[in-house]
């Protein structure tokens, strides 16, 4: 009995998959793997909080376009001899002042500095998003890659087993045909030695597999469990060729990945830094107002009281003898303590100044880093066109390995035809007796081997079409 098809190995893939789900094994689809990814990798974790650093610059560069407002207070002891800052007398006591300021003020006009600078903040805070999805981009397709390379590697451990299976047949076969004497013992001997080398091949397949499992579960930043595995979820179908030329998956690309857009928003955060750079050079006005009040421990509150008093205020027809007198008025002075908040409120001022600063001449520094800023604007044109080319070079590449790969995988599946059709055949004349166990084996290897070249251009095909979907659409499981 022969392989027949090459469904045999396919059988014990939907045999072993469904064992997966049993137990405690967890099972991931591919978009549980890149959301496991995403959510636990650190640099990108590290690139979200600086990028909420932009944020903060962003929102910091709007608010200071908004007027500042601030109270101060001086308390001041004074000894020896000083000026009553209140009264503006010289005094030889020692005294206490306190002064108080709310002053407010807000620029007017600066070049547009302030209005280009939240422009600039605000385009560097969507250029770090945008460097955050591109890291995910790449973080993703090594993940896709992985994931494929472990649903490669469980159908060669079911191609292996396949193998043990049939050799284990034929063995099983051989040894019926050696009891009767139609085989000889020699052709015993070599079917175990190939079955020796099956199983070993096997443990081949299941070590690399191993091995696949951990560089998946290291980009997830998961720790190493025996119990993960991964199903495929159509992931492995193998896809259809998509109808669209280097050239329009190029100019969807533009539009579509954060590669090119990131590099657009850094060349625009650059120009307007270069604005803003510029308004330096024009001339800043600005209004600003205060209200002040003071007090002294030196003040006092004067009190004052009026009395009539009886008093001689003359004579009558100048005679002495005749007095005349009237209730006169007489006003008392006393001193009392003035208290804080009265003298806060009686002392109240305001005030109010326009502020006009004209730069003239600072050794040149506001025209050098004009010059610096302009050259910082040509560089960031040169990336975004650098950015550009490299995708471009690279839709060219993934386009030219798709194609390269697709005819690989057609040329590999009619190889398999073909040597399967000639295993069959040779399987049947070894049977028989007409040809001799070394071309058996030799036939069954070239067996072996078209079955795995037909495996490897498979999965390379499916990957690499998935870079142009990648490309073409910037989803990665669509």
């Amino acid at each position: 009995m022969s392989l027949g098809t090459t469904g045999k190995y396919i059988f014990y893939i939907i045999a072993l998959l469904p064992l997966l789900s049993y137990g405690q094994k967890r099972v991931f689809t591919i978009d549980e793997c890149l959301q496991q990814a995403w959510q636990q990798n650190i640099s990108l974790n590290q690139s979200r909080w600086n990028n909420e650093i932009n944020k903060i610059n962003y929102e910091q560069a709007r608010e200071n376009m908004l007027p500042t407002l601030g109270l101060s207070d001086a308390q001041n002891f004074n000894f020896g001899k000083y000026n009553n800052p209140v009264t503006q007398q010289s005094t030889a006591q020692n005294f206490s002042t306190n002064s108080l300021v709310l002053s407010s003020g807000v620029i007017l006009f600066n070049g547009l500095q302030l209005q280009n600078l939240v422009h600039q903040n605000k385009a560097n805070y969507e250029a770090g998003g945008l460097d955050l999805e591109k890291a995910k981009n790449d973080l993703g397709l090594s993940v896709l890659a992985f994931y494929l390379q472990v649903l490669f590697e469980y159908e060669d451990t079911a191609i292996a087993q396949s193998q043990i299976d049939a050799t284990t047949e034929q063995l099983n076969r051989t040894k019926k045909y050696v009891a009767v004497g139609q085989l000889p013992e020699l052709n015993l001997l070599q079917i175990q030695a190939q079955l020796a080398r099956d199983n070993a091949a096997k443990v081949t397949a299941m070590n690399q597999l191993r091995l696949a499992k951990l560089s998946l579960m290291q980009l997830m930043e998961m720790p190493m469990n025996d119990d993960f595995e991964v199903v495929s979820a159509g992931v492995d179908d193998v896809p259809k060729s998509i109808a669209a030329t280097p050239s329009e998956i190029y100019n969807n690309a533009l539009s579509l990945l954060p590669d090119v857009r990131s590099a657009q928003t850094k060349k625009s955060a650059s120009e307007y830094g270069l604005k803003a750079y510029k308004g330096v050079l024009y001339p800043k006005l600005s209004v600003s107002g205060n209200i002040n009040t003071s007090f002294s421990s030196l003040n006092t509150r004067l009190n004052s009281q009026t009395t009539e008093v009886v008093q001689k205020i003359g004579y009558l027809q100048n005679d002495p003898t005749q007095v005349v007198v009237s209730d006169v008025p007489v006003t008392n002075v006393t001193k009392a303590d003035y208290p804080l908040w009265e003298q806060y409120k009686n002392n109240v001022g305001q005030g109010i100044a326009l502020n006009l600063s004209v730069p003239i001449f600072n050794s040149l520094l506001y025209h050098n880093n004009v010059r610096k800023a302009r050259i910082t604007v040509i560089n960031s044109r040169l990336n975004e066109s650098a950015v550009k080319n490299q995708l471009r070079k690279a839709i060219e590449q993934a386009y030219t390995d798709e194609v390269a790969a697709a005819k690989s995988y057609m040329a590999s599946q009619e190889q398999l035809h073909a040597e399967e059709r000639a295993y069959t055949d040779m399987e049947k004349k070894f049977m028989q007796g007409a040809a001799n166990v070394t071309d058996f084996l030799v036939e069954k290897s070239n067996y072996n081997k078209a079955l795995l070249a037909l495996l490897q251009a498979k999965y390379s095909y499916i990957f690499r079409a998935k870079i142009i979907n990648f490309y073409n659409t910037n989803s990665l499981t669509q």
